[in-house]
């Protein structure tokens, strides 16, 4: 009954241009008649029994149904034998169904099944509360509702014999539907629970998903903003290395260009440049220290074992010749020798050699051992022989990236300088004159390249650049 009035006012109060109690999703037909049947009018005056009052409004409305119209009906069929009220129901329904759209509320079993079955017609129910024998004013679709009319008897007070005795005077049957419709009603209600659930765990889900992707994003952010940083440092590191690299490198060509010196002079002046490498590597370790101790905590060095080093670990003894991380340079390296007062230690990285603080350095499984003495010999002439009975008197560059050339490059004009040539060829194609730019670029601001050209149209013209060195 409640639902019947509800629909009726809100499509009255819909087309009269009112807001209604509803979620904004909502929507509403409008109509042209709104015809109800709710309440019982019997009148002993007027010879009206309530299914004979009932019964004189249905025929008034159908005289009334017209166009787009909704009919309310309440309880229809009451009042007289259920078999025959249940049987007249039904055929004003099927008049109904064709004519109108209507909603009827009904106790009876045979028009739950009619709805069950029939085209265009659906159950529905009020949801009750067993357990607090109260309604929860919740309206279901899709199936057919209880009486309970034992149920409030017996929360009204009516003694529980009688309301046994009711009991087992049911029919079969009767009891059987009751029963059905109850264990329905159990499903529906934990298939709601557990879809309230699924959505739950749906939200929570999408919400991990989403801090994760934000957790994600800034991580990426974070390493990217760590490796431009520490990109620029070490290239700043090499220029300033290459630099006093260069000016050593001079100093010993000075040397070798004086007439024959003595012995004394000799030994002063490979002396002279083995005390500027090893100054050199002091500052340089000294300055990647101090880079290293600027990180934030717990950011660094999660960042470089993002870069191929790893977690730093426990101390081991170091050994000459031990392969080892070095977590201040990023790369890898081979032990030479305990620094004195024995906070650091002399590593070999590649062609230069660094003192790193100890706590820095972590060990690698071994792959190779140098001979301690080998290791810790550092003879720059018999270095100067060597490049120079190695090196090829040009480079090639060609058909190789940028940043790689330009790398390849700055290292064989070192190891050019060493060796002590004058003029060299650098190989790099014509192509679109992109990578020959940039090496010409690279050769304006080296500060040991006198002057550089193209090679003569028979040597390879504007595919070559020759070099001159001091």
């Amino acid at each position: 009954t409640v639902t019947l009035k509800t629909v009726g006012l809100l499509h009255l109060m819909a087309q009269s241009g009112l807001f209604i109690p509803a979620a904004t999703e909502s929507e509403v037909s409008v109509f042209d008649e709104i015809l109800a049947d709710i309440g019982d009018e019997q009148s002993i005056a007027q010879n009206l029994s309530t299914f004979s009052a009932h019964l004189s409004n249905i025929v008034r409305l159908f005289g009334l149904i017209r166009g787009q119209s909704l009919v309310l009906l309440d309880e229809l069929g009451t009042g007289t034998d259920p078999a025959e009220g249940a049987a007249l129901a039904i055929a004003i329904l099927e008049e109904l169904r064709g004519r109108a759209k209507a909603i009827v509320t009904t106790h009876f079993s045979e028009l739950k099944t009619y709805a069950h079955n029939a085209p265009r017609v659906e159950n529905a129910a009020v949801e009750f509360d067993a357990v607090s024998l109260r309604p929860t004013y919740r309206l279901l679709i899709g199936l057919p509702g209880r009486s309970n009319a034992l149920e409030i008897a017996a929360r009204l007070g009516l003694q529980p014999e009688v309301i046994e005795r009711a009991r087992r005077l049911l029919p079969g049957a009767r009891v059987e539907l009751e029963e059905l419709l109850r264990h329905l009603e159990e499903e529906r209600r934990s298939a709601e629970e557990a879809r309230r659930e699924v959505e739950r765990q749906r939200d929570e889900a999408r919400r991990w998903a989403e801090e994760y992707r934000d957790r994600s994003a800034r991580l990426r952010e974070e390493r990217s903003r760590i490796v431009t940083e520490a990109r620029a440092r070490a290239e700043q590191l090499l220029k300033e290395a290459r630099a006093e690299i260069d000016a050593l490198v001079g100093e010993l060509r000075r040397l070798v260009a004086q007439p024959p010196a003595t012995r004394e002079e000799v030994e002063a002046a490979a002396a002279a440049v083995r005390g500027g490498l090893a100054d050199l590597e002091r500052r340089l370790a000294h300055r990647w220290a101090e880079e290293g101790a600027k990180e934030e905590p717990g950011v660094g060095s999660e960042g470089r074992e993002g870069f191929g080093g790893p977690a730093p670990g426990p101390a081991a003894p170091l050994e000459p010749g031990m392969r080892v991380w070095v977590a201040t340079l990023d790369q890898e390296g081979t032990v030479i020798a305990p620094a004195a007062g024995g906070a650091a230690v002399e590593v070999q990285l590649g062609p230069l050699r660094a003192t790193v603080p100890l706590g820095s350095v972590r060990p690698l499984p071994p792959e190779r051992r140098l001979p301690p003495e080998g290791a810790r010999r550092s003879n720059v002439e018999q270095l100067a022989r060597a490049k120079a009975a190695s090196i090829s008197p040009e480079l090639h560059v060609r058909r190789l990236p940028v940043a790689e050339a330009l790398e390849r490059t700055g290292k064989y004009l070192d190891d050019a300088l060493l060796a002590g040539l004058t003029r060299v060829r650098i190989v790099h194609g014509k192509g679109t004159g992109a990578l020959r730019e940039a090496v010409r670029a690279y050769l304006e601001q080296h500060p040991r390249v006198v002057r550089f050209q193209s090679a003569p149209y028979s040597e390879g013209g504007d595919g070559v650049t020759v070099v001159e060195l001091e």
